[in-house]
Parts: structure tokens; C-alpha cells; sequence
């Protein structure tokens, strides 16, 4: 290991992917945050230690891994979760994307609008209008996959192939 902290958040993430991807990643394997703030060079009670979790599990999603940290042993590891809770972990956090959605739609609609500038009014116009339109997408999407949902389950796939992502090492740059 170097010894030597790694100064730029993506060396750090890249180091500990690196460290991680050296062991096999099955549903279940837990990564301990103890490890984590050894392979960061961060506290776990830092802002940037949250980061730089963040920024590895963003890492993660390319090679279709999830790493939760949901109820694992009181905080102390991380969990590399089932490809087949991706689903569910991406419609949770499709929800919580549209109640902020919904939320900000509201805030914006009832703001008392009499003190802003005309500049304040008009971003504030506007960012409404962008808000509103995604919330109509959004339920709009919704409504087209309830529709089409019973659909998709009576469809047969169309050809066999690999289900799952094909896991391989992060490629190491030349230095």
C-alpha cells in the first residue's frame, strides 16, 4: 500500500477500487468502513469520507454494483447487494426523486414572490416551469408503465445473453 495519502478525490476512489476489485465482489460481501477510511485516507466522520463514498459507489454502477449501506452491522461495513435488488433500489430511489420533485414544486408555487427583484421573479419563473415539467414526465412515465406493465410480463425475451455485468479490474493508467 502507498504510504503517501493520495491527494485528488478520484485517485483515492481509484485506489480503492483498485484495493476492492482484488477480492470477489458476491452478493453479501461486506466491505468494512474501517477498510474504507484506510483505503481513503479519510475519517468516517468527515465530509469527505462521505464523498469519497459516494464518489465509489458512482464507480460501482458502472460495472452494475450496488453498495449499501443499509442496516449492515450498525454502520460498520458496507454491502455489496444482489444484481437483483438493483431494480428495487432504483425504483426507491425514483420515489424519493419525485416526492423532492413534488416538494420543491409546492415550496416554488407558494413562495411570496413580493420581495424578489424582477431577476429573482423571472429565475424563479423559470425554475418553476422546469420543476413542473419534470413532475409531468415523471407522472406521465408512471402512468405509461402501469399501463404497459402487464404487457412486459406476458412478453417472451426476444434472444438469451449475459444478465449480469461482467466484472473486471479497473484498467490501471500508465504513470
Amino acid at each position: 500500500m502507498n504510504d503517501k495519502p493520495l491527494a485528488r478525490r478520484e485517485d483515492r476512489i481509484q485506489f480503492a477500487l483498485e484495493s476492492i476489485f482484488k477480492q470477489s465482489l458476491e452478493p453479501g460481501t461486506l466491505i468494512e468502513v474501517s477498510k474504507l477510511e484506510e483505503l481513503f485516507y479519510a475519517n468516517r466522520n468527515t465530509q469527505n469520507f462521505g464523498w469519497l463514498v459516494s464518489g465509489l459507489r458512482h464507480a460501482l454502477y458502472k460495472v452494475g454494483i450496488y453498495l449499501s449501506g443499509d442496516g449492515v452491522e450498525r454502520n460498520q461495513a458496507y454491502e455489496i447487494l444482489d444484481p437483483r435488488d438493483n431494480q428495487w433500489v432504483a425504483k426507491l430511489a425514483m420515489a424519493k426523486a419525485e416526492r423532492s420533485f413534488e416538494a420543491m414544486e409546492t415550496l416554488l408555487r407558494n413562495t411570496d414572490l413580493s420581495t424578489l427583484s424582477k431577476l429573482e421573479k423571472e429565475r424563479h419563473a423559470a425554475t418553476l416551469r422546469e420543476v413542473a415539467m419534470k413532475n409531468k414526465i415523471l407522472r406521465r412515465a408512471m402512468q405509461t408503465d402501469a399501463v404497459t406493465e402487464p404487457l412486459r410480463n406476458k412478453a417472451k425475451p426476444i434472444a438469451a445473453g449475459p444478465t449480469t455485468a461482467q466484472l473486471s479490474p479497473p484498467q490501471q493508467s500508465a504513470a
